[in-house]
């Protein structure tokens, strides 16, 4: 008799234990980190996760291929539960998302974030936005002093090119670009750069309106263009900008081989990763006349703005992480290990954090002076369809570039695939 009921009791324990493994709620978060450390932290946060309430999440790091893949899974309906946005929340990604404006976290949402992931046409908030990603230029502050250059001078081109053909005669390459491999930052260059000369708010002609309609005539662009072939001609780009790939940029700046470096925030933490003894600020992209505005690009934080699928099976569950990692102790590693950008929550204090304190030391020294402008492609290119596009046109200046020629592709290039866009 007490054999049976210690055989009786043993089916029961492992029926149990079948039973809770087959209720085990799995979650897929989705996410485009390229950089070793950001997985660790984001894995350290998912172990929490699972302590606290036995949820699985699995990590999917797609890195480089993050879009291309996104776009194939969008286009079979069969998303992850959650992934990173990177900016693309509604524009892209807003009809697959599920609507979270009845979460409490929201009441923490910064106004300076709001109108760039706020649906305006049903108000509907798809995010948990725990930064604002910024693109400007990043500048090693070592290379500048030794070569007399006052980063916070630096408020237009004339100021700009003074400053590289010091740098120039210094025997100091200014800036590195990079087109190679498939990690670049000439599609981060453009993005800073076209504002300046399209869209930023103290210049005579804005075509700002114009682009996002689709009626934007390119040979407007044709100064935009003009200007960077004077500065291939000058010398103020790496020579090997056509084979470079990002972390090579990433390592002259670091190593204080160049000057400048075209990049979001998070470029800040890759440098320092490189070296921690850099020290690395960043400046908006300077006016094209004197007396202008700067523009200094601001968006959702490229590694940590997060959705949810309308159509997961799992979305409370889903929606609990969410929550998990919008407390203050949880969003404040984010941004201060994963991201490097500004709090977009209101109630998360990251003071000490190297990225924050040089971007928040920017904007001070430039204040009354900068046009915060949401990303270029973002806001005036159909569905980021342009970003490798801006890329391409860039890289016919590359290495002996600067002719007519060049000039007349690339912007021939950016047109013919805008227009067939609209």
């Amino acid at each position: 008799m007490k054999k049976l009921f210690a055989v009786l009791l043993a089916c029961i324990m492992t029926f149990s234990a079948v039973a809770c493994l087959a209720d085990e709620i799995h979650l897929e978060y989705a996410v485009n980190f390229q950089i070793d450390d950001q997985v660790t932290v984001m894995q350290e946060l998912i172990d929490l996760f699972y302590a606290e309430t036995g949820i699985k999440v699995e990590l999917t790091p797609y890195g480089v291929d993050f879009e291309s893949i996104m776009k194939t899974r969008m286009g079979s309906k069969q998303l992850p539960d959650l992934w990173n946005t990177h900016g693309w929340s509604v524009m892209r990604y807003g009809e697959y998302l599920e609507p979270l404006n009845d979460q409490d976290w929201v009441q923490y949402i910064d106004d300076s974030i709001k109108g760039a992931i706020q649906d305006k046409t049903n108000g509907n908030i798809y995010i948990l936005p725990i930064s604002e990603g910024v693109n400007a230029i990043m500048y090693n502050k070592t290379v500048l002093q030794e070569n007399g250059i006052d980063p916070t001078a630096i408020k237009d081109i004339p100021a700009f090119e003074a400053a590289m053909d010091t740098l120039v005669a210094a025997g100091i390459t200014p800036m590195y670009i990079s087109n190679g491999g498939s990690m670049t930052n000439n599609g981060h260059f453009m993005d800073a750069y076209l504002p300046a000369f399209l869209t930023c708010a103290s210049l005579e002609k804005n075509y700002g309106e114009e682009l996002k309609e689709g009626t934007f005539d390119w040979a407007n662009a044709r100064p935009a263009f003009e200007k960077m072939a004077e500065w291939w001609k000058k010398g103020y780009w790496n020579v090997d900008a056509s084979t470079a790939d990002r972390d090579t940029c990433f390592r002259a700046l670091a190593n204080g081989e160049c000057a400048f470096m075209f990049y979001t925030n998070d470029g800040i933490n890759a440098v320092l990763d490189l070296n921690p003894d850099a020290q690395i600020g960043m400046i908006p992209m300077p006016a094209v006349d004197v007396g202008g505005l700067t523009t200094w690009g601001v968006s959702e934080g490229n590694n940590s703005c997060i959705g949810i699928w309308k159509d997961s099976p799992n979305k409370e569950a889903a929606k609990q992480f969410l929550s998990f990692l919008a407390r203050p102790e949880n969003a404040a590693r984010v941004l201060i290990e994963i991201e490097g950008g500004i709090p977009a929550m209101t109630n998360v204090n990251v003071d000490g954090s190297y990225s924050i304190d040089a971007i928040r030391e920017g904007q001070a020294a430039f204040a009354g002076c900068v046009d915060y402008v949401t990303y270029f492609d973002q806001a005036y290119l159909p569905s980021g369809m342009f970003w490798e596009l801006m890329q391409a046109s860039s890289a016919f200046f590359e290495g002996e570039g600067g002719t007519e020629e060049n000039i007349d592709n690339a912007i021939k290039l950016i047109e013919d695939t805008y227009k067939d866009a609209f």
